[in-house]
């Protein structure tokens, strides 16, 4: 699966909690806490991919995401797999070689406007931000969806120019 994705900082989320009020439905409000690994022998900084493992209040998930396409956002192909067990999942890939790197927590308000999710994060130590999600499952439909995510945070009157390629992950590093 690909999604397609626009992530902007912003300052004030309660005009765009108002706004998303009145154009789509809020679908849930829910703590997430990832955890980021680094590969045993390829740097995933150099490559562009992550592996995350995600506590969602008690739903498991692990997630692979690889290296970013398309022109705009964090479009990119994720796989994503529930799992039972947080600590036994973490347990593996270590004991598979992989490294834990970094811990992320945010409360994520998700919206569904009309096939697009948009979330309000507020991350631990970097702020509000807002995405804009939408999965697609063709490469040759990216621009396209691209293209409706910065139509939507246009008329939400976000500045698109203000957009990030990069991940809370990246975010989080070049703040330290």
């Amino acid at each position: 699966m690909i999604e397609a994705e626009i992530k902007i900082p912003i300052k004030n989320p309660e005009i765009i909690r108002t706004i998303l009020k009145n154009r789509g439905e809020l679908v849930s409000i829910t703590r997430q806490y990832d955890i980021y690994f680094q590969h045993p022998f390829r740097d995933f900084m150099i490559t562009d991919e992550a592996l995350r493992l995600r506590d969602e209040n008690g739903v498991y998930e692990l997630t692979y995401k690889g290296p970013k396409i398309g022109n705009i956002g964090k479009t990119r192909v994720e796989i994503s797999i529930n799992v039972d067990d947080f600590d036994k999942t973490k347990q593996l890939l270590e004991n598979l070689g992989f490294k834990t790197f970094i811990g992320i927590s945010k409360i994520r308000e998700l919206y569904r406007v009309n096939e697009t999710f948009v979330a309000i994060d507020n991350v631990e130590d970097l702020g509000y931000y807002i995405e804009f999600e939408k999965q697609i499952s063709d490469s040759k439909d990216i621009e396209q969806a691209e293209k409706e995510l910065v139509n939507l945070a246009k008329e939400l009157g976000l500045d698109i120019n203000k957009s990030t390629r990069k991940s809370y992950l990246e975010l989080l590093l070049g703040k330290k």
